[in-house]
């Protein structure tokens, strides 16, 4: 796979961004990825979330609910735009 492949390859499930987050550490992720981590964290940790690749914590307002207020990578965005999807 290419560089550019795996910059547009979620670090969580491994296939194709979709809805990429950013996160603190400017990793990103598919939206629904990163909900499902806050999902089977324990109650007491829902207001953070950790990087699955670097560990860096990113403060999150409402647990599972606020990944949506995570900003959208729109660099990952448009490079999606710009490379056309494999197709398996």
């Amino acid at each position: 796979q290419s560089k550019v492949g795996d910059l547009l390859t979620c670090g969580v499930c491994h296939g194709p961004l979709e809805d990429p987050r950013l996160l603190r550490c400017q990793h990103s992720f598919c939206g629904d990825c990163l909900k499902m981590c806050v999902k089977h964290k324990e109650a007491y940790l829902l207001h953070y979330i950790a990087c699955p690749l670097c560990q860096t914590l990113t403060e999150l307002d409402e647990g599972q609910a606020s990944v949506a207020q995570l900003p959208v990578d729109f660099k990952m965005v448009r490079l999606m735009d710009c490379v056309p999807r494999q197709v398996t």
